[in-house]
């Protein structure tokens, strides 16, 4: 996957609509917003752990990320998607302490789920 985005910027000033859907598609956010989504990044820094939960679509089987940071660690990661439509990650280099681990996001769990990360990690109940 490439995204070229433009050297120059087309309008100077948006005029954002309150009605109007967030992040809008000229954004240079919104990539980044995709990406979030498609593969269920959640990092944790404090923690040193980077949950991921990928959903590939059809027409985007395979992607990879080179030097994400996730506070002083960096990590390239491949996500690719199966004949069947399951998706799965790989970690293809890493320098400092992460951990990655594959974990539904947290936007479906309850609102402890800090707490109960925590424990989890840490084997207190």
């Amino acid at each position: 996957m490439t995204v070229t985005l433009p050297t120059q910027p087309t309008c100077y000033c948006p005029n954002v609509s309150p009605a109007a859907n967030s992040p809008q598609a000229w954004s240079a956010s919104t990539v980044v917003a995709l990406l979030q989504a498609l593969l269920g990044l959640q990092p944790y820094a404090p923690l040193g752990l980077l949950l991921v939960d990928p959903h590939l679509p059809p027409w985007l089987p395979r992607i990879t990320l080179r030097g994400v940071r996730v506070g002083n660690a960096r990590v390239d990661l491949q996500f690719h998607r199966d004949a069947d439509g399951c998706s799965h990650h790989e970690v293809l280099a890493q320098t400092g302490e992460l951990e990655v681990r594959l974990l539904p996001s947290p936007w479906s769990l309850t609102s402890a789920f800090g707490a109960d990360l925590r424990a989890q990690l840490h084997g207190s109940h």
